[in-house]
Protein backbone atom coordinates (compact mmCIF):
# COMPACT_ATOMS: atom_id res chain seq x y z
CA UNK A 1 0.00 0.00 0.00
CA UNK A 2 1.39 3.10 -0.83
CA UNK A 3 1.26 6.12 1.61
CA UNK A 4 -1.12 7.61 -1.44
CA UNK A 5 -3.78 5.44 -0.07
CA UNK A 6 -3.96 6.74 3.46
CA UNK A 7 -2.01 9.64 4.78
CA UNK A 8 0.03 8.10 7.52
CA UNK A 9 1.57 10.97 8.23
CA UNK A 10 -1.10 13.47 8.44
CA UNK A 11 -1.08 15.34 11.69
CA UNK A 12 -4.61 14.95 13.47
CA UNK A 13 -5.77 18.16 15.12
CA UNK A 14 -9.01 17.71 16.06
CA UNK A 15 -8.16 17.05 20.26
CA UNK A 16 -6.02 20.63 20.05
CA UNK A 17 -7.10 22.35 22.86
CA UNK A 18 -8.31 25.22 20.63
CA UNK A 19 -11.28 22.92 19.39
CA UNK A 20 -12.00 21.63 22.66
CA UNK A 21 -12.34 25.63 23.89
CA UNK A 22 -14.95 26.05 21.41
CA UNK A 23 -18.15 24.85 20.52
CA UNK A 24 -18.16 20.51 20.46
CA UNK A 25 -19.58 21.41 16.46
CA UNK A 26 -16.28 23.09 15.92
CA UNK A 27 -14.31 19.91 17.06
CA UNK A 28 -16.95 17.72 15.03
CA UNK A 29 -16.26 19.46 11.74
CA UNK A 30 -12.68 19.12 12.46
CA UNK A 31 -12.54 15.33 13.10
CA UNK A 32 -14.90 15.30 9.51
CA UNK A 33 -11.49 17.00 7.77
CA UNK A 34 -8.89 14.91 9.64
CA UNK A 35 -11.03 11.92 8.88
CA UNK A 36 -11.34 12.82 5.48
CA UNK A 37 -7.60 13.84 4.92
CA UNK A 38 -6.04 10.48 6.03
CA UNK A 39 -7.97 9.06 2.98
CA UNK A 40 -6.89 11.82 0.82
CA UNK A 41 -10.60 12.96 -0.22
CA UNK A 42 -12.90 16.30 0.21
CA UNK A 43 -15.91 14.78 0.39
CA UNK A 44 -17.12 11.90 1.52
CA UNK A 45 -16.58 8.50 -0.49
CA UNK A 46 -17.87 5.65 1.13
CA UNK A 47 -16.57 3.23 -1.72
CA UNK A 48 -12.93 4.23 -1.32
CA UNK A 49 -12.82 4.95 1.96
CA UNK A 50 -13.93 1.21 3.18
CA UNK A 51 -11.29 -0.55 0.05
CA UNK A 52 -8.48 1.76 1.98
CA UNK A 53 -9.71 0.71 5.28
CA UNK A 54 -9.55 -3.28 4.48
CA UNK A 55 -6.39 -2.46 2.94
CA UNK A 56 -4.52 -1.14 5.87
CA UNK A 57 -6.19 -3.78 7.81
CA UNK A 58 -4.83 -6.84 5.76
CA UNK A 59 -1.60 -5.35 6.37
CA UNK A 60 -1.41 -5.29 9.97
CA UNK A 61 -4.18 -7.52 11.51
CA UNK A 62 -1.47 -9.93 12.31
CA UNK A 63 1.03 -7.50 14.09
CA UNK A 64 0.71 -8.50 17.65
CA UNK A 65 0.50 -4.92 18.95
CA UNK A 66 -3.16 -4.58 16.89
CA UNK A 67 -4.02 -8.63 18.29
CA UNK A 68 -3.77 -6.44 21.67
CA UNK A 69 -5.81 -3.44 20.57
CA UNK A 70 -8.39 -5.82 19.57
CA UNK A 71 -8.08 -8.24 22.89
CA UNK A 72 -8.40 -5.06 25.26
CA UNK A 73 -11.55 -3.57 22.90
CA UNK A 74 -13.04 -7.01 23.60
CA UNK A 75 -12.55 -6.96 26.87
CA UNK A 76 -13.72 -3.59 27.81
CA UNK A 77 -15.96 -2.00 25.19
CA UNK A 78 -18.93 -3.99 26.92
CA UNK A 79 -21.86 -2.47 25.39
CA UNK A 80 -21.96 -4.95 22.49
CA UNK A 81 -24.16 -7.78 22.86
CA UNK A 82 -22.26 -10.02 20.83
CA UNK A 83 -18.44 -10.74 19.75
CA UNK A 84 -17.06 -8.38 17.06
CA UNK A 85 -14.65 -9.66 14.26
CA UNK A 86 -11.42 -7.76 14.25
CA UNK A 87 -11.93 -6.30 11.56
CA UNK A 88 -15.50 -4.56 12.67
CA UNK A 89 -13.49 -3.23 15.39
CA UNK A 90 -10.80 -2.06 13.33
CA UNK A 91 -13.32 -0.12 12.00
CA UNK A 92 -14.73 1.39 15.07
CA UNK A 93 -11.11 2.54 15.92
CA UNK A 94 -11.77 5.39 13.30
CA UNK A 95 -14.67 6.44 15.19
CA UNK A 96 -14.38 10.20 17.47
CA UNK A 97 -13.23 8.62 20.32
CA UNK A 98 -10.60 6.45 19.19
CA UNK A 99 -9.01 8.08 16.00
CA UNK A 100 -6.71 10.60 16.98
CA UNK A 101 -4.69 7.72 18.97
CA UNK A 102 -5.41 4.94 16.47
CA UNK A 103 -4.19 7.24 13.67
CA UNK A 104 -1.12 7.71 15.48
CA UNK A 105 -0.29 3.98 15.96
CA UNK A 106 -0.67 3.65 12.21
CA UNK A 107 1.46 6.40 11.39
CA UNK A 108 3.94 4.56 13.99
CA UNK A 109 3.39 0.85 12.09
CA UNK A 110 4.13 2.64 8.95
CA UNK A 111 7.22 4.34 9.78
CA UNK A 112 8.62 2.34 12.85
CA UNK A 113 7.11 -0.99 12.02
CA UNK A 114 5.66 -0.88 15.53
CA UNK A 115 3.55 1.42 17.92
CA UNK A 116 5.54 3.23 20.85
CA UNK A 117 4.86 1.80 24.47
CA UNK A 118 3.29 5.55 25.09
CA UNK A 119 1.40 5.44 22.25
CA UNK A 120 -0.15 1.97 22.49
CA UNK A 121 -0.95 2.41 26.33
CA UNK A 122 -2.91 5.62 25.47
CA UNK A 123 -4.91 4.17 23.36
CA UNK A 124 -6.00 1.45 25.54
CA UNK A 125 -6.52 3.45 28.13
CA UNK A 126 -9.12 4.98 25.81
CA UNK A 127 -10.29 2.00 25.15
CA UNK A 128 -11.10 1.29 28.57
CA UNK A 129 -12.79 3.90 29.74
Amino acid sequence: MSIKEYNYLHTVTYTDSKFLRDKQDKQDIQYKKDFLSVFYLDKYDEKKIEKVRSDVFIRYKDNNQLKDIFSNFKKYQKSFPFDLSNETIFCFLFSFDYFCYFHRCLGEFYSCEKISDATLDKLINIIKN
